[in-house]
């Protein structure tokens, strides 16, 4: 996954845009958690940012994204660990 501008957006696109949040709108990161839970854990998630001019509020922001993803990929972890123990 990659995250990239869209003109004024933070956008989180894989093959296709997953989610696209406005610093001046709501966010709420359903689109993002919904495409990782329809992975079920199977792989690790690789993101990457690839915006070079952060403004302190889109660097929280991808700092955000970057932790849920972070999350999910010790989840992952966690269940490959749980199957190869039982």
């Amino acid at each position: 996954m990659e995250i990239c501008r869209k003109e004024e957006s933070i956008v989180i696109k894989d093959k296709d845009i997953i989610e696209e949040y406005k610093l001046d709108a709501e966010i709420n990161f359903k689109g993002l958690i919904t495409h990782l839970l329809g992975l079920n854990l199977a792989k690790k998630v690789e993101l990457k940012c690839s915006i070079d001019d952060l403004s302190e509020s889109e660097k929280n922001l991808v700092n955000l994204i970057k932790s849920i993803v972070n999350d999910y990929n010790e989840k992952v972890e966690e269940f490959e660990k749980f199957k190869a123990e039982n």
